[in-house]
């Protein structure tokens, strides 16, 4: 093998390496975007890109598919009026970090940060105070877990 050959080959595998890191990381980069966020309440920013339009209540899920956007995933869907967006989701009984979890309650959907045991931590668009909060919560008091894993 020749010199130029080898280097061809290194660079290949740097670039296919890059490549599954790139895509394995989603979630963490999903969760890391969303975290930016914790204490901001830019529903303009948000609803502009996920709605088409400005919201300034009810934007949890809006939120989350803002998040989804920053990341590469979920970049042709729009969040619909009186749908949202996670139906297009399968649901799971083990949520992983940048799945959503969904409470009846309120219609409230959050992004999953970590599981902790029988807990989740959560990242809250339109929480505690009007901004994006964490919050930790029992995973029985979550109504149900999206997975977004066919995103990915």
């Amino acid at each position: 093998m020749r010199r130029n050959d080898i280097i061809m080959l290194a660079g290949l595998t740097t670039l296919v390496s890059s490549a599954i890191y790139f895509l394995s990381n989603k979630r963490s980069r999903l969760v890391k975007v969303a975290l930016g966020e914790v204490g901001k309440a830019r529903t303009s920013v948000y609803s502009l890109d996920a709605y088409g339009s400005e919201v300034d209540k009810n934007w949890c899920g809006i939120f989350i598919l803002w998040a989804l956007h920053q990341v590469g995933l979920a970049k042709d869907w729009k969040w619909e009026v009186g749908k949202g967006f996670i139906y297009k989701l399968n649901t799971t009984l083990v949520p992983k970090p940048g799945d959503i979890a969904y409470f009846n309650k309120l219609n409230h959907q959050a992004l999953v940060k970590s599981v902790e045991g029988d807990n989740v931590r959560l990242i809250n668009g339109n929480g505690m105070n009007g901004v994006v909060s964490e919050s930790l919560t029992p995973k029985k008091n979550v109504t149900a877990f999206y997975s977004i894993e066919s995103l990915l």
